[in-house]
């Protein structure tokens, strides 16, 4: 008689009688209270006085104790209620996607669209919350892969056309702070977009070989994403629809910032102040350690080492220290000139603090130590010196301190020392005489 039954009411007659006389579908007003025994595990209940997810249960209990959760399906919406500690798991085997869902737009202005998993709590959590995990793992020895593996994927695709409108982004991550939201430092809070933990090389492998990120299929050229010699990332930061476009620098050493070309550029480091606005120090070098060399330019071919242009300047070079050696150095052979001063409508060099030389000049420079051009008002001002205006060394040639044989005295009076100069291409002499007893 069951298995006449069943067959008229499309059952399985062998599923009932596995059923053990245990109840798999029932129906009535008031759902079966959790704990009550005889009901089959994965048996329904019908709602008669509920409504919308509250229509149909299933009995995710046991024989002993049912356990009946809501199952509804209205209007094309499903939802399951999971009770607190069960857990909805989905085990496939050698599966590409055990689960998919499509989700296929064809009204315009639609927004969404996602798979919503969706987290929420009144309460102070654990270590640890995630709104969604993906997680990737290889066990034993042999699990790896050939190509790429990630714990989650981003892919976006966009249509064969152009796209008028909208921004397209694979991964949006959004920092969404309430209204009264406080993030403080003091108590070891943090708050930012993404955050970045290794954990588990017990031989610090990754350490030592792994990256922050790795930004493959871009073609390095002018205005590209990736700059022509790969120095920079272009990238907008700023208020959300008035980002502004900067570039990250991408250094060609590690600990330095190292920039090669092989292309022109018109400037490696520029820095601009806008109107009113100060910089105290463009470029500063300090610390209690060495520098060997505090800028170095070395290259085949350099039109301009420095160029400092401005409207207005305090000190186009300022040198001070404890006990520095040199201010500026030069020398290496300079062709034509170690410092070329042009037109200036101020001073071309001033020195105006105490030192032991204002300018000294060394070297076995191969025309002249100093030149001075045609063209100038006045080739060198002097103030008011506190001893003399030269002072030169007493070789007896170039200079001497005593009565030079070589010189004719002026109306019978001896010098009393000379200073050779050359005017145009002929030796002169500037005959020198003692201060004047009376």
């Amino acid at each position: 008689m069951l298995r006449r039954i069943c067959k008229l009411l499309g059952f399985k007659a062998a599923s009932f009688l596995a059923a053990n006389r245990k109840t798999i579908l029932d129906q009535g007003d008031t759902v079966p209270t959790d704990g009550t025994a005889g009901y089959a595990i994965g048996g329904v209940f019908m709602h008669r006085d509920g409504g919308a997810g509250d229509a149909q249960y299933i009995n995710e209990g046991t024989e002993a104790s049912c356990d009946f959760n809501a199952v509804s399906v209205t209007g094309g919406a499903a939802t399951y209620d999971i009770g607190a500690g069960e857990t909805f798991t989905v085990t496939g085997t050698d599966a590409a996607a055990p689960i998919i869902m499509t989700n296929i737009i064809t009204t315009a202005g639609k927004t969404g669209g996602r798979a919503l998993f969706h987290v929420q709590t009144n309460v102070a959590m654990g270590g640890w919350a995630n709104g969604v995990k993906g997680y990737w793992e290889a066990t034993g020895t042999a699990g790896r892969v050939t190509g790429l593996a990630s714990g989650v994927c981003a892919e976006l695709k966009t249509a064969d056309a152009t796209l008028a409108s909208g921004a397209y982004y694979p991964l949006e991550a959004e920092y969404v702070a309430g209204g009264t939201s406080v993030v403080s430092n003091g108590g070891g809070t943090r708050a930012g977009f993404i955050y970045m933990q290794h954990s588990g090389d017990l031989n610090g492998d990754f350490d030592d070989n792994g990256y922050l990120f790795t930004a493959c299929g871009l073609t390095a050229g002018s205005g590209h994403l990736l700059s022509t010699d790969s120095q920079t990332l272009k990238v907008q930061v700023g208020l959300a629809g008035s980002e502004s476009t900067r570039y990250a620098v991408l250094s060609q050493a590690e600990d330095c910032l190292s920039l090669s070309y092989t292309a022109s550029i018109t400037e490696a480091i520029p820095i601009t102040v806008v109107t009113a606005k100060t910089v105290t120090t463009g470029m500063s070098m300090s610390g209690a350690g060495t520098f060997t060399k505090g800028i170095l330019l070395d290259a085949t071919a350099i039109t301009t080492a420095i160029e400092i242009s401005a409207g207005s300047m305090t000190d186009a070079i300022l040198i001070s220290g404890t006990t520095p050696t040199d201010g500026i150095h030069i020398s290496s052979a300079c062709v034509t000139h170690a410092i070329n001063i042009g037109a200036q409508t101020g001073s071309g060099i001033t020195m105006s603090t105490t030192g032991t030389y204002g300018l000294n000049v060394g070297g076995a420079a191969t025309t002249a130590a100093i030149n001075i051009a045609t063209g100038q008002v006045t080739c060198i001002v002097f103030g008011t010196p506190t001893n003399e205006i030269f002072r030169f060394d007493d070789d007896g040639t170039i200079c001497g301190d005593a009565n030079g044989a070589i010189l004719a005295d002026i109306s019978g009076t001896a010098n009393a020392g000379f200073i050779k100069v050359v005017v145009g291409s002929a030796d002169k002499y500037i005959a020198l005489y003692d201060l004047k007893s009376s």
